[in-house]
């Protein structure tokens, strides 16, 4: 099993725990889609309602299993700090703050503009670093608001 599964795994089994969830929903709000955040609410409304914590899970374990290596490393690093994934055993022994991921987060995420938009054209435009149309067809106070761009100086 490659690393990456090794970890969906783990964070599947830590998912079933209603603290977990809402450690996740505390903590985590903005790695959840729209429809996870309503699924995941609805839950820990209702606990009663086991399809709704169901429906999130495969909802979120689905779109983290879909995401590119560079995204994966971008939950994978919010993930651990919320669940340390890092601390399970793996093969007998233990692993604390594990390099598997660490020095690829480093350099691939951490240094990375990062967009907190539902828009996926906005999204593609900060990851891909096209500012020209990103001041194109969004105001400034939206690049401000949805973007971690005026934490780093960007200007319009």
């Amino acid at each position: 099993m490659n690393t990456r599964n090794y970890y969906i795994k783990k964070l599947r089994s830590i998912l079933k725990d209603d603290l977990n969830l809402e450690k996740l929903r505390n903590r985590g709000f903005f790695l959840l889609s729209l429809e996870e955040r309503r699924l995941l609410n609805t839950y820990l409304k209702y606990r009663s309602l086991e399809k709704y914590k169901l429906g999130f899970i495969k909802s979120f374990i689905y779109n983290l299993q879909k995401v590119n290596e560079d995204r994966f490393l971008y939950y994978f690093n919010h993930l651990n700090n919320i669940f340390n994934l890092t601390s399970f055993k793996i093969n007998k022994l233990n692993i604390e703050n594990s390099d598997l991921y660490t020095k690829k987060l480093d350099s691939k995420v951490m240094n990375k503009p990062k967009s907190y938009s539902n828009d996926a054209y906005f999204t593609s435009l900060i990851e891909s670093e096209n500012y020209e149309d990103l001041n194109k067809y969004y105001d400034i106070e939206v690049i401000e608001r949805d973007s971690n761009l005026h934490d780093e100086g960007f200007k319009k």
